[in-house]
């Protein structure tokens, strides 16, 4: 695996060797003017950061003033060319202090073309994972961090303590009703007494009856002797 990786690489250098020098043969036959400073940005971004990332040039190709920068969200280098041809660059970012942060390893391969286009002097870049001819669109590190504690369960409210219901009053307890003993008991007492109790709506009656009776025996008394005087 080491050996096919490394013929690659050779392989590539090569292509890009052979291409410079045609570039340059062309460059040769253009006027002076044509070959006026051409720039290059190379933007890169770092998710959870702030961390540092570094270029390094490969073949003593140009670097930019700034070789390090610190990144919190996004950065960019920025690359000026004076010459026609085919620059190199790496790409890494170093680890930070934070312990508990897993940082991106990942190191990445940029090629810069400084080349003639419609006779305009222009760069062209080609981004790829080191020892990897995979092309990307952007150079990103995606550093992270650790997982937040969970933060604890709420404690579960006690139920509220019911409370007591009211002891309902007692009733009054009702008079026991009279048995029939004690019923009839009452009404011989009541007529010993001479009195009927409970009801004085018969007091006439027993009156009128006791008139008549009354004269009945006058009447039948008078006719006795009446009869006898004869």
């Amino acid at each position: 695996m080491m050996k096919k990786g490394f013929d690659s690489r050779k392989m590539q250098r090569i292509l890009a060797l052979f291409s410079a020098v045609c570039v340059l043969l062309a460059g040769a036959a253009l006027p002076a003017s044509a070959a006026e400073a051409a720039e290059a940005k190379i933007a890169v971004t770092v998710t959870n950061g702030p961390t540092t990332v570094v270029i390094e040039a490969v073949d003593d190709a140009p670097l930019p003033e700034v070789t390090e920068v610190e990144v919190e969200d996004s950065a960019e280098f920025v690359l000026e060319y004076t010459d026609l041809g085919i620059y190199e660059y790496r790409i890494s970012q170093k680890a930070g202090d934070e312990e508990d942060v897993t940082y991106d390893e990942t190191v990445y391969d940029v090629t810069v073309y400084a080349v003639m286009e419609d006779e305009q002097f222009v760069t062209r870049l080609v981004v790829s994972v080191a020892d990897s001819e995979d092309k990307l669109a952007e150079i990103s590190f995606v550093n992270v961090l650790p997982e937040p504690e969970p933060e604890p369960a709420p404690e579960p409210e006690p139920d509220p303590i019911p409370e007591p219901e009211p002891t309902p009053a007692p009733e009054p307890e009702s008079e026991p009703s009279s048995t029939p003993a004690q019923e009839h008991q009452q009404k011989t007492h009541s007529a010993k007494s001479g009195v009927k109790t409970g009801d004085v709506s018969y007091i006439p009656l027993y009156a009128g009856l006791i008139v008549v009776a009354l004269l009945a025996l006058t009447g039948w008394i008078f006719v006795r002797r009446r009869k006898k005087a004869k």
